[in-house]
């Protein structure tokens, strides 16, 4: 009878311990759970403080050199006569009633001679000075170029008169820009042509005043 109860008694511990066993294995595993919980806890923050083993700017773009483009190598300027642009030719600041024609390979400026001279005069203006100055700057830039100077006059009056009147304001105009122009790269010449290549009709004053004018042609159009 002792032993059964011996016996009895040692299968009971056996099972004691075993329960023991299990219940210690259940803690440890939520120990660990908990555990890796508070690292990843723990990681989390320190990534949302911007302690992270990441560095901003330690990443290096390649092998790019900023700086090996040079700029200026484009040289613009060589163009040939029949491509100039209109607009890049400032002849001054003449009155609006100036007008200035591009063709294929020359400049047409056509000043009225009420801006230039006093009526019935061939003596320059004080103050188109200024803008023959300007004019004189521009043409310098067209080396080797021609630059022919044409007056004209209305119909009134004696037709020797008005040639006579024609070719002193076209001297007049030339003798000033020789003055400022570089006579080695521009050549200029005069000539008067009186009444005889009207623009207009004789018949009405506004038609007299548009005759009555200086032409500036320059030819051929090769920008240095």
């Amino acid at each position: 009878m002792k032993s059964y109860q011996v016996i009895f008694s040692l299968i009971c511990i056996v099972f004691f311990l075993v329960g023991c066993s299990e219940k210690n294995q259940e803690l440890s595993g939520e120990e660990q759970s908990s555990n890796t919980e508070e690292v990843g806890k723990e990681t989390l923050e320190e990534s949302e403080d911007g302690d992270s083993q990441f560095k901003p700017g330690t990443f290096t773009p390649g092998t790019f050199e900023p700086g090996t483009f040079t700029p200026g190598t484009f040289t613009p300027g060589t163009f040939e006569p029949g491509t100039f642009i209109p607009g890049t030719f400032t002849p001054g600041n003449f009155d609006s009633s100036v007008t200035v024609s591009v063709e294929e390979d020359e400049i047409v400026i056509e000043v009225p001679s009420h801006l230039l001279f006093d009526f019935d005069k061939s003596e320059l203006k004080s103050s188109v000075i200024h803008t023959l100055d300007q004019l004189s700057h521009d043409l310098n830039e067209y080396e080797g170029a021609n630059v022919w100077i044409h007056g004209h006059t209305d119909s009134q009056g004696n037709t020797d008169y008005n040639q006579t009147l024609s070719e002193e304001r076209a001297r007049a105009v030339q003798s000033y820009l020789e003055k400022t122009v570089d006579g080695e790269k521009v050549n200029l010449e005069a000539k008067g042509f009186g009444q005889t290549k009207s623009i207009s009709s004789n018949d009405t004053e506004e038609g007299r005043e548009q005759n009555r004018r200086v032409e500036i042609i320059v030819e051929p159009l090769v920008k240095k």
